[in-house]
């Protein structure tokens, strides 16, 4: 996310709950100059710890994004997700199962895709697989 992008966010977050970058400031505890930098697209010069009181001052939560390279570290994360994809479908169909990767769903307008979605028709039994290479918040695997 870049700097205009979170100013943006955050003054759409003040907007839709009716406050002033004054009630912001004061809920999260830091100047109004401050909110008023994030908005205009001046995050960098704020701690992380600021941008998190003040992005829960309307009830959001801030990640910071993580750059490698010139790109997004995801490219990098993705490599082990797609190793353990190949690796789950390999065995699947060693098994007899018929494999598709990233099936897309959509049900009562809710959208999505399961990374391995099996069938064995012997069995007739369907497997639905989520592959997860971190696991670093148990609750948001549900």
């Amino acid at each position: 996310m870049d700097d205009a992008r979170i100013g943006r966010a955050l003054r759409m977050l003040r907007q839709r709950r009716g406050l002033r970058q004054s009630d912001i400031a004061a809920i999260a505890g830091v100047s109004q100059s401050s909110i008023s930098l994030v908005e205009r697209g001046h995050s960098a010069s704020l701690a992380m710890t600021t941008l998190r009181r003040v992005f829960g001052a309307v009830d959001a939560g801030f990640e910071g994004l993580v750059l490698w390279r010139g790109g997004g570290l995801d490219r990098l994360l993705d490599e082990r997700h797609a190793r353990l994809v190949s690796t789950m479908v390999a065995r699947l169909r060693l098994m007899g199962w018929n494999v598709q990767v990233e099936a897309t769903y959509s049900v009562f307008g809710e959208r999505g895709s399961i990374d391995v979605l099996a069938a064995h028709d012997p069995t007739r039994t369907v497997l639905a697989v989520e592959v997860k290479s971190e696991l670093t918040s148990i609750e948001q695997t549900g």
